[in-house]
């Protein structure tokens, strides 16, 4: 696995991939002239970016502790991340200025980026070792 040894580097790279591609889709949309979509997509994936560091350092503390503890610790903290997304969701419901569907989509990017990117590394990896086996043969 990619960045197996080194953590920080992958929620590092996943992101800057989910920010690239938020920054991407909220400007398209202020090209469309949507305002609201844009503004709900930088918001969504903003929470997202500090929930998804949030969730790797409570993974390092939680490596700390003893089994029991920490798998009290992750459950009560995840209880308290999907908190925080009710919240989002419900203010961005509220708010005039947010599109509803523009924060849901922000708070979805990065998850379907940490999915693309395990595809795609899975894949490669599938077609490497195909490559290299075949080339084998040849020898």
């Amino acid at each position: 696995m990619i960045f197996r040894k080194e953590p920080e580097k992958l929620v590092f790279e996943l992101s800057k991939r989910s920010l690239i591609l938020a920054l991407i889709l909220s400007g398209s949309a202020l090209l469309a002239g949507d305002f609201p979509v844009a503004i709900g997509i930088l918001y969504g994936q903003a929470i997202s970016l500090l929930l998804f560091r949030l969730k790797f350092l409570q993974v390092q503390k939680a490596l700390g502790m003893d089994e029991s503890g920490a798998s009290r610790y992750i459950r009560t903290r995840y209880y308290i991340n999907y908190l925080i997304y009710g919240m989002v969701l419900i203010t961005a419901h509220r708010n005039e200025r947010l599109n509803f569907f523009a924060v849901a989509a922000g708070l979805l990017i990065l998850k379907f980026v940490i999915f693309g990117s395990a595809a795609f590394y899975y894949v490669k990896e599938k077609w490497t070792n195909t490559i290299s086996s075949l080339e084998e043969g040849r020898d």
